[in-house]
């Protein structure tokens, strides 16, 4: 089995003081027993605390355990923040491009339905294709719209994952 090493560090002005650690026995302990009865051979006054070394190294472990799960819950706070903000700035380049897109798109559509609404008024061409006309920027601008939307709700992701608060001005 182990064994625990106990060995005498003081014995002053009736205290003695013991100390424990893992290692060998120590010929130190054999003086405090007489022989024969493997008794104590120190009178009763005497204080000895004896094996505290253990709690104390269990004590410093869990302290040293503690410690770094701390660290590591910050360092994986902050990993996660820096990934917030990536991905919102990742998310916002790609809705402003997507945005622009549909901006044309929404223009190209007005003009389209102009020219329809023209040729169907001058009699050179059918309701129905200036209806369908209407109906490409109807969905063109409600996409846009959809896009505006995504776009604010980004917008608040990106305050709030760089610290923003109610307060924030």
């Amino acid at each position: 089995g182990s064994e625990m090493c106990i060995r005498d560090r003081a014995v002053v002005g009736g205290q003695l003081t013991l100390t424990a650690n893992y290692g060998h026995s120590s010929t130190v302990l054999s003086t405090l027993f007489s022989a024969g009865t493997r008794g104590w051979s120190f009178a009763p006054s005497i204080t000895a605390p004896i094996f505290h070394a253990g709690a104390l190294k269990a004590s410093l472990d869990a302290s040293k355990i503690g410690k770094d799960i701390g660290i590591a819950q910050y360092e994986k706070a902050i990993q996660q923040a820096f990934s917030e903000v990536a991905d919102a700035l990742a998310t916002r380049d790609h809705l402003v491009a997507q945005m622009e897109a549909q901006r044309a798109l929404v223009a190209a559509s007005q003009r389209s339905y102009t020219l329809a609404d023209v040729r169907y008024r001058t009699g050179l061409d059918g309701y129905l294709q200036a209806l369908d006309a209407q109906r490409s920027l109807y969905a063109a601008q409600q996409d846009l719209i959809a896009l505006q939307q995504q776009e604010a709700g980004n917008r608040v992701t990106l305050f709030k994952v760089l610290g923003g608060g109610a307060d924030a001005r």
